[in-house]
């Protein structure tokens, strides 16, 4: 991707929608807490990564917006009340120039480095669509025309 600007995105929810499958084992404010030392994480390992053109957080709710500031990364609130949909907006209008892409990065991956980054967008090269693989297998580049 040497002549395109990436952009990385981080979709959040507002805190007291995040991980609450660990309700039953965390209580809210232990479960926010950890929800923003993850987004920490993953935003640093943005930050880190000089290939990106810009990150922003999009979505989620005041402590987020306060941690994307203190952060130094773009935040835009989420207008629609769906992800999704917003995701699909900020693509919409943040990728009308010739040579601009888009990276959707988890807010809850805490073992994100700078070098997954810089892998991702080496991945990128020559390809429509890159895909990370998960604990459970997956993950490719290519083209739409490949698949």
């Amino acid at each position: 991707m040497q002549d395109a600007r990436v952009h990385a995105v981080i979709p959040m929810k507002p805190l007291d929608l995040c991980k609450l499958r660990l309700a039953p084992i965390l209580d809210a404010s232990r479960r926010a807490l950890l929800t923003l030392w993850m987004l920490d994480r993953v935003v640093d390992a943005a930050r880190a990564t000089s290939e990106l053109a810009a990150s922003t957080i999009l979505g989620g709710d005041d402590p987020i917006r306060r941690l994307a500031e203190r952060k130094g990364v773009d935040w835009q609130p989420d207008t629609t009340g769906d992800l999704n949909r917003a995701l699909d907006l900020f693509y919409e209008v943040s990728t009308g120039k010739e040579g601009e892409a888009m990276l959707f990065l988890a807010g809850d991956l805490p073992a994100l480095r700078r070098e997954d980054v810089s892998g991702m967008l080496r991945a990128l090269e020559g390809a429509d669509l890159v895909l990370a693989p998960g604990a459970r297998g997956g993950g490719e580049a290519g083209s739409p025309s490949s698949h």
